[in-house]
């Protein structure tokens, strides 16, 4: 949702599937809001820094805030530090699905087929600029992130996005 505020100290619950266990309840609290990881290079990204850990198979679940609001989307955790945890913000998911013409995910009023088809001019027009019809790319395998993902679904489909954002 937009316009929470999140506070330090504040209780969240994560939900995911650790060891494939369905349905996993983590009990933590908000550590920092202005936590930022490196992701590729120079590219920085925030996080939300919980306690409670996040463990693998919790990658790509839930996390909440006390009222039952979906505030992030857990995405990595420490295993020298296991009450660590390091989920994605709500709003950079947002930006994510809306980059990717996914936006109707959240919004049931987004147009996701003019997005598409208003990236795909774009592309062209870009393409026909270029003068040989190629692109540029970065595989998602040249990004080294300093943390340790849990799942290389989620993790990858965000490094993908970060990519394809530049």
């Amino acid at each position: 949702p937009d316009g929470i505020d999140l506070v330090r100290g504040q209780r969240i619950i994560t939900v995911g599937n650790p060891m494939l266990l369905e349905a996993t309840l983590v009990r933590g609290e908000i550590s920092s809001l202005t936590r930022q990881m490196e992701v590729g290079g120079d590219d920085k990204r925030d996080y939300i820094q919980m306690s409670g850990g996040l463990f693998g198979g919790n990658s790509g679940g839930a996390l909440y805030d006390e009222y039952g609001r979906l505030i992030g989307v857990p995405a990595a955790g420490s295993r020298a530090a296991t009450f660590i945890g390091l989920p994605i913000p709500v709003q950079s998911v947002k930006a994510l699905l809306a980059d990717n013409c996914l936006a109707s995910v959240y919004d049931p009023k987004a147009d996701d087929a003019k997005c598409k088809a208003d990236k795909e001019k774009a592309k062209t027009k870009k393409e026909a600029s270029l003068g040989d019809g190629g692109t540029f790319f970065t595989p998602a395998s040249a990004i080294k992130p300093d943390f340790t993902t849990m799942d290389t679904r989620w993790p990858l489909w965000w490094r993908v996005g970060i990519v394809q954002a530049r």
